[in-house]
């Protein structure tokens, strides 16, 4: 259709334009339909229209910066000499394309502007040309002042490589390309983000691409997930460590055995039974490093009771006093009317010490050591060892020494990690203290800082029963036997044969083998037997089967199961080993006649049924024979 157009004025102010036309009467509803053409065709937007008896009104926003001018599609005279207008188009001087990046532009400023991640733009240089406002909130670097710098500045250095060439990819490949690398805060420091980037294209530019970049602060998960794999990676330490120190118990058991008899021989001279004596020491010495693997291991065997921490603090206190140098001091802050946990005191007491001894050789020129027990009321109805929450016990321990870098602080519990020097240290201290801790159900933490000192957070969960009395000591007496018959079943040789001489020298009449059914087919051959002494993990059948089995045949038989593993689960030990006692390896010739005569000696016999040892006294996947 062709419209005549008397007059066309167009009016620019404020953003809006205003398009008035006017024509011969009777042109309104044509009017109209140009207006609603102009408006929606996408070039401009269409604020209101309005058409009146030979007149229309359009008004439009036109983006601030860009004027408006109105464009002609078929200029033209008509025979009147009147203007021709076939189409009228709204224009400021930019293409649709264009006008449509921009109006996309505004949406995505809003987006990035609150957004929590960071939005960077990149030239084909690789240089921020943009940088949304998060990075403030997340780095802690205003956005205009990253602007210009080169997005590898912002980097760790070893995190560098192959960023050039990632860059080259997504500029090139359109490619959405993931990387997660370490970021320098405005503070120094560094978090872990998530980079993940792809390239545009720039209608205003064509010819030169850019790269934007999404960056997400996933520090705590990096965290999360690396606490995960430590926890795995000490954990299978752990189940190692758990194993050799098994394994090195049998060997120990046989050597400190026979060094003890030695000794005993009245027939020997005294030089030979001070060699013998040395051959002891050395023995008891390394019991003492296998008593560190199982207790990093959490395998190490416990007696726990409800105990007050302060009691166990004084009795620690007189025996650091005499491991500490005269220039370093100690003083102990403890909090009244302590709450009960239940812990096994010795292991505490070895926790103190070791820490002691650490922050002892962190003031070489002296300096101060603080114990300090309180109660905290938590947040929860119940202690969580993983987030510390919950009513506990906190014991702390803190030095004003030079304490530890981050990287050492890092690595402060992992097992034969050591800041020491050659033979100055095995490495274990911390691990030890950590596996003590967690296998009475607390959590251990510590704070550092360079040349300030160090602080040990122990948190214990808070018993319900009250506070026991402390056993009392047991009186020497010469153990002897009466003839009893006692079935020994024990797969070590070395082990076994100590156990026979040891056992028939002191008046018992013993059986061997070597396996459970072996065992078994021993016990068909007598008429009963009196005591079974058996190892944990034996080949085909465990100890506390074999003791099952045996207790059907002979229903007073007093057990005794041996082992250099301990139980982890000290809550349920008296269930557990219901059946009989238990032994650990390595153990003296005297401790065995002892544990023998008493078993014997005891009136009540324990109530039939399986006997059920924890998991830690089962045979353990991935280490084998090692374990037996």
């Amino acid at each position: 259709d062709i419209v005549l157009i008397e007059r066309l004025d167009i009016e620019i102010s404020r953003g809006l334009a205003v398009l008035t036309g006017e024509t011969g009467a009777g042109k309104s509803i044509l009017l109209d339909a140009f207006a609603l053409a102009l408006g929606g065709r996408g070039d401009a937007g269409l604020v209101r229209h309005g058409a009146e008896q030979g007149q229309v009104t359009a008004v439009f926003d036109v983006p601030k910066g860009h004027p408006a001018s109105v464009i002609l599609s078929d200029n033209g005279l008509d025979a009147t000499g009147e203007m021709i207008l076939r189409r009228v188009q709204l224009a400021d001087g930019r293409t649709r394309a264009e006008r449509r990046f921009e109006e996309a532009t505004r949406f995505s400023d809003l987006i990035a502007d609150n957004s929590s991640d960071i939005i960077l733009l990149f030239d084909h240089l690789g240089r921020i040309e943009y940088a949304s406002p998060s990075s403030m909130t997340v780095l802690g670097y205003a956005p205009e002042s990253a602007i210009g710098t080169p997005g590898q500045d912002f980097i760790h250095p070893e995190d560098r490589d192959g960023l050039a060439a990632d860059f080259i990819r997504i500029l090139n490949g359109n490619q959405v390309h993931t990387r997660v690398v370490r970021a320098r805060r405005s503070d120094g420091s560094y978090l872990w983000l998530e980079r993940t980037g792809r390239s545009f294209i720039d209608p205003r530019r064509p010819a030169e691409p850019r790269v934007v970049m999404v960056l997400r602060d996933v520090t705590e998960r990096r965290v999360l997930e690396e606490s995960l794999r430590q926890s795995q990676k000490l954990e299978s330490v752990g189940r190692l460590a758990g194993g050799i120190a098994h394994d090195f118990n049998n060997l120990l058991t046989a050597i400190l055995g026979h060094a003890s008899l030695l000794v005993e021989d009245d027939r020997l001279a005294e030089d030979v039974k001070g060699q013998a004596r040395e051959m002891q020491l050395a023995a008891e010495r390394a019991a003492g490093l296998t008593g560190q693997l199982l207790a990093f291991a959490r395998r190490q065997v416990a007696a726990p009771r409800v105990i007050d921490l302060n009691e166990v603090v004084g009795g620690v206190d007189k025996l650091l006093k005499r491991v500490l140098t005269a220039e370093v001091r100690l003083t102990t802050a403890l909090g009244p009317a302590l709450w009960p946990v239940k812990a096994d005191p010795g292991q505490i007491e070895q926790v103190l010490l070791n820490l002691g001894v650490n922050a002892r050789d962190a003031m070489p020129q002296g300096g101060r050591i603080t114990i300090t027990t309180t109660n905290r009321a938590a947040e929860g109805g119940r202690f969580d060892p993983e987030r510390g929450t919950g009513p506990h016990v906190e014991l702390e321990l803190a030095d004003n020494g030079h304490g530890m870098s981050p990287e050492t602080l890092a690595k402060v519990f992992e097992p034969f990690f050591t800041t020491k020097g050659v033979g100055k240290g095995t490495g274990l201290g911390l691990a030890v203290c950590d596996g003590i801790v967690r296998q009475a159900g607390g959590r251990i933490d510590v704070e550092s800082t360079a040349g300030v000192g160090t602080r040990f957070r122990i948190r214990l969960p808070v018993s319900a029963e009250p506070v026991a009395d402390a056993p009392a000591m047991a009186t020497t007496v010469a153990a002897r036997g009466h003839g009893e018959t006692i079935l020994v079943v024990e797969d070590e040789t070395q082990v076994q044969e100590l156990m026979v001489k040891v056992l028939i020298a002191s008046g018992y009449r013993v059986m061997t083998a070597a396996t459970g059914v072996d065992a078994l087919a021993e016990a068909r051959g007598v008429a009963s037997v009196d005591a079974l002494i058996t190892d944990v993990v034996l080949p085909g059948m465990s100890g506390p089967r074999l003791a099952d089995a045996i207790r059907e045949r002979c229903p007073a038989v007093k057990i005794l199961f041996i082992s250099g593993l301990a139980a982890p689960d000290q809550e349920t030990r008296k269930a557990d080993w219901a059946l009989g006692g238990f032994l650990q390896k390595p153990f003296t010739p005297e401790t065995l006649r002892n544990r023998v005569r008493d078993l014997l000696d005891e009136t009540v016999t324990p109530a039939t049924g399986l006997a059920r040892l924890p998991a830690a006294l089962q045979p353990v996947p991935g280490i084998g024979a090692a374990l037996r």
